[in-house]
This record gives C-alpha cells, structure tokens and sequence, in this order.
C-alpha cells in the first residue's frame, strides 16, 4: 500500500496545482524584453478608482519592453499589488478581447483602469489583485473598452 501511494502522490500533486492553475482567476504569462521605442501614455491608468486614458497624450520613448507591446502605460494606486505598483510601468499588447484571468487595461465609463479581466459564470467583473478592493461588477449599461492586454 505504502509504494502505491508514493507512487501515486507526485500525479495527484500535478493534478492538485492543475486544478488550481486552471481555475484561478488570474493567468500570467512572462514576455521577452529588449530595448525600443514605444508610445508611453502620460495620463496614468489606476490601479485604484479609475483615470482617464486618452489616445492624445502618449509620448514616444525608449525603453527596455516584450517585442509584442504596443505601448506603456504608468500605473496609479495599489490595487494591482504585489504584482503591480504604484508607478510601475506596464506593457500592453493592443486587443479588443482578453480571456478571462488575464490582466488588462480598461476604458470603464469613460475612466481607465488596470484590473483583471474576469467572465466566469457569465458575470462580467474588473478584479484587484489586492483584497481590499471589491471588484467591480459590470451592468449592461457599462460601457468597457479593452485596450489590451498586460505584458509581465
């Protein structure tokens, strides 16, 4: 009995962090980086309450980015920590959809927003990583944008 079970162990351990990977809200996929020039918006997006993002106010930089980001963006406020801080600079790959668990920055309302995308059960939601934010529940009359998605 005692060899079955050890034998068995590290397969149910797989199957147990698989489970949890495959039903976690979040999904993070690290990129590449090297240096380019890349439009940095200068209006921040929160990690917090909502800014707003407009397409007016990027200035092109030089920076140390993933070969696939469309731009940058600085990030405002603490709900994306420990992942995402305040000031912190996020690369964001241009997309109109993003799957759910994955980080994005969003147009809510007309303010902009660094959250996790979330969809599970058919209710929309914005997510902070960090627990002392509520998420935010979309209703119908929401209008979202997905800018795109966040590079890490």
């Amino acid at each position: 009995m005692y060899c079955t079970l050890k034998m068995l162990y590290p397969q149910f351990l797989y199957n147990c962090l698989e489970f949890e990977y495959n039903n976690s809200p979040l999904k993070i996929h690290h990129s590449e980086r090297r240096l380019r020039r890349i439009p940095l918006y200068t209006q921040v997006a929160t990690a917090g309450f909502g800014n707003y993002l407009d397409d007016q106010d990027a200035q092109i930089r030089e920076l140390v980015a993933p070969e696939e980001a469309s731009f940058a963006v600085r990030i405002s406020g603490d709900s994306m920590e420990p992942l995402i801080h305040d000031g912190d600079i996020v690369f964001v790959h241009r997309q109109s959809e993003i799957a759910s668990g994955e980080i994005g920055i969003f147009s809510l309302n007309g303010e902009s927003f660094c959250k996790v995308w979330d969809n599970r059960g058919g209710i929309a939601k914005l997510i902070s990583l960090n627990q002392s934010y509520k998420p935010i529940r979309l209703n119908p009359s929401d209008r979202l944008l997905t800018h795109g998605k966040v590079l890490l």
